[in-house]
């Protein structure tokens, strides 16, 4: 019996000898194999974890494996719920910065869990409202100041919106959706007549659902021409409300309380049409483009409208406010008075309180304020009702007993990208931020900080090879845009700065700032550029050009025009002449203007037509300049510095040709174009060929090191969605 015991030892013995050789002759790859396994395909996730961990634990000097382990470590974490995703994913960022492929793919998590964590932030809580995804594909796009493209039914069980192809009506949740109403198909063919349908108002007892339709004639010189329809919420009754409305109805329409008919605003006031299309009443208003009509109060007494009182109506910089007028008539009164936008009002089911979007706190967020229905004034009490960052939210829309409220949420993630010139489709991602600039020799890109946190905001450097981002300045931009010297040693870019608006220039290893010159004006001025020798910076100031030693000093005007669009300032690659977009007279359209760079007259190349140019660019011998041809029938042309008539450059059939820049080869242009109900896409032209080819969707200009090796580039991703805020008590 002991003889047998001993046997079975040493068979053991063996055993267990040769499990722990097999397991120690398992290599690195192979455990990973097996965990990938585990985690992906049998979903043994807690199993997994514990060979990543492993991995890291015995073989963290094979990089390429460990990383990969992290990479798998994170996703697992990131589906069983676990907040450690986040710290794995930052770890293989900051540790592992030389695998730039499982690098990138970390970065592009760690956003999405950034933006779960924004989304999630919203939905049930105990004491609170609770907030669902309501419509998510094919939601509409939506404007602060261009008007509302969705409505919430009376009973808040069915959406109208504006879709891709035209009107559809959908339940609350998203789920069964039918198009009621559709574009003509023809709409994105440039040289023809096309009919749109937007702005869509449910009737107040749910049986109609108005709507505008524009319809945009052949040439430029002719206005479009917009009507008023009525369509069944089924899709099987549509018919026109009215003629010609002239003038237009710039500032939308609503429903009177009582469903019997339509209010619009145009610039001459407002006027009433019953459902017969009938005029019913008219009143003079002092009212400009931007003033927005949003709805009646309930009792009929009331009519609510925003209107800008400053800035561009892009970016954040505008200033907006809302106001309440009697319905008879009379002088508004001045419901909001704070900085930023203020508007989107909606009333409540007692019209006792307007529900409206305001950035006070600077992120766009729901707040509401008591009412006086007698006085029409508002209390001073402003309450917020949503607590979002770093996205917009837009009209909301109260039914019921205010128990539900459905409203846009609009938010764009631009992240920066570069790869090797040679295999553009093995990239890294490298931040979230706008207008990179890759470094002469390729190792640092220094790009624009997207966010609405203090800590997003400003120009930041990273280094190419995936390296943590560095913040430069403290502020963003004017316009997002800088210029970085031919050197690659400073940053130059206009600011906000005390009333008025900075030319700064900053080292790209930090320090403080250079004020070079300051002008009144904090709207002029966007895009200073360096001449090709780095001594120079030109700018426009109101109808100046002008330029300024890089190194400070007065400013010298070149040469005098009615106005110039700063942005598009271009120095020749010589450093002899600038060129920049500009008007002549008040009444003309812009043109593409040439100056010496030593001072002197401008000098008209492009002719004055009615067209809209952009996107103006030197050809890389310096004796040509391309501009992209907005309006219909969208084009690029070639302008020539001896003063030869303009000619064709590019032309892509069926696409929105829109501006490049030349790669250093001087060979290749790329350039932004759209096709039909298609995002920007750039595009590569050979011009000794003339082949197109893809190089990424949804993508901005790029950037190029010195020797044309390395690029970078910036890709957006847009959500807009629409959720329903319930229980709203």
């Amino acid at each position: 019996m002991k003889k047998y015991q001993i046997i079975i030892s040493l068979v053991a013995v063996f055993l267990i000898t040769i499990f722990a050789f097999a397991n120690a002759k398992t290599s690195p790859e192979e455990l990973l194999e097996s965990g990938v396994y585990k985690a992906e395909v049998k979903g043994e996730l807690q199993d997994a974890i514990k060979i990543f961990e492993q991995i890291l634990a015995k073989h963290s000097q094979n990089r390429a494996v460990a990383a990969q382990a992290l990479l798998h470590l994170g996703s697992s974490y990131q589906k069983l719920g676990d907040q450690k995703a986040e710290g794995t994913y930052q770890r293989l960022i900051s540790e592992f910065g030389d695998q730039r492929i499982a690098v990138s793919e970390a970065r592009i998590r760690l956003q999405k869990i950034k933006y779960d964590e924004l989304v999630n932030g919203m939905q049930v809580s105990d004491s609170g409202p609770n907030n669902r995804l309501a419509l998510d594909d094919d939601s509409p796009d939506v404007h602060p100041l261009r008007g509302n493209q969705f409505d919430l039914s009376p009973d808040g069980e069915r959406i109208v919106y504006q879709g891709k192809e035209g009107l559809y009506v959908s339940d609350n949740t998203g789920t069964l959706r039918h198009r009621i109403v559709a574009h003509n198909p023809d709409r994105f063919q440039w040289q023809v007549i096309w009919i749109h349908v937007g702005q869509p108002r449910w009737s107040p007892d749910g049986k109609w659902i108005a709507y505008l339709t524009s319809k945009r004639q052949v040439s430029d010189l002719d206005d479009d021409i917009f009507k008023l329809a009525l369509v069944s919420p089924d899709g099987k009754q549509n018919r026109l409300l009215s003629s010609v409305l002239d003038p237009p109805p710039i500032g939308g329409f609503c429903w009177l309380p009582d469903g019997s008919g339509l209010t619009y605003l145009s610039t001459e006031g407002m006027s009433t049409i019953d459902l017969d299309g009938k005029m019913v009443r008219t009143f003079k208003g002092n009212f400009n483009w931007s003033t927005r009509l949003l709805e009646y109060s309930p009792d009929g007494r009331w009519l609510i409208f925003q209107e800008k009182t400053a800035g561009h109506e892009d970016g954040n910089n505008f200033e907006t406010d809302i106001y309440v007028i009697p319905a008879s008539g009379g002088d508004p009164v001045w419901i909001t008075q704070s900085a930023g936008f203020n508007g989107n009002p909606t009333w409540s089911a007692d019209g006792r309180t307007i529900y409206f979007v305001s950035m006070r706190t600077k992120d766009w967020n729901i707040w509401k304020v008591s009412f006086d229905t007698q006085s029409g004034k508002a209390d001073n009490d402003f309450e917020q009702m949503t607590f979002l960052t770093d996205a917009r939210i837009m009209y909301p829309n109260v039914v019921g007993d205010n128990d539900k409220i459905l409203y846009a949420l609009k938010k764009k993630i631009n992240t920066v990208h570069v790869a090797d010139v040679a295999d553009p489709k093995t990239y890294a991602t490298l931040a979230r931020g706008i207008n990179p600039s890759l470094s002469p020799d390729g190792k640092m890109i220094y790009y624009v900080g997207e966010g609405s946190q203090e800590k997003d905001q400003g120009i930041f450097a990273v280094a190419s090879d995936n390296g943590i981002p560095q913040r430069l300045t403290k502020v963003n931009p004017a316009a997002a845009l800088k210029d970085l010297s031919p050197d690659g040693k400073r940053l130059a870019y206009f600011s906000n700065f005390e009333n008025g608006r900075g030319l700064f220039v900053v080292s790209v290893n930090g320090g403080d700032p250079k004020l070079l010159m300051k002008n009144e004006c904090a709207d002029c001025s966007t895009a200073p550029r360096w001449s090709p020798d780095g001594k120079k910076l030109a700018y426009t100031y109101k109808d100046g050009l002008y330029t300024i030693s890089s190194s400070g000093g007065a400013s010298k005007k070149l040469s005098t025009l009615y106005g110039w669009e700063s942005w598009t300032v271009r120095w020749s690659p010589d450093g002899k002449h600038i060129a920049a977009l500009a008007y002549g007279k008040a009444n003309e359209e812009n043109a593409v203007y040439v100056v010496p760079a030593e001072g002197g007259d401008a000098r008209l190349l492009s002719g004055n037509n009615m067209d809209y140019k952009e996107g103006l660019e030197w050809t890389p011998d310096g004796q040509s300049l391309v501009y992209h041809l907005s309006r219909k029938n969208s084009r690029i042309l070639k302008t020539f510095l001896d003063g030869r008539p303009p000619e064709l450059f590019l032309d892509k059939p069926d696409s929105w040709d829109y501006f490049g820049v030349w790669a250093p080869d001087g060979k290749s242009y790329f350039f932004l174009n759209s096709s039909p109900s298609k995002s920007w896409d750039l595009d590569i032209l050979d011009t000794e060929s003339g082949e197109f080819t893809r190089f990424a969707t949804n993508a901005d200009l790029p950037s190029w090191s010195a020797d044309g090796n390395t690029i970078a580039w910036t890709t957006e991703i847009a959500i807009q969605q629409l959720w329903l805020m319930e229980d709203n008590k």
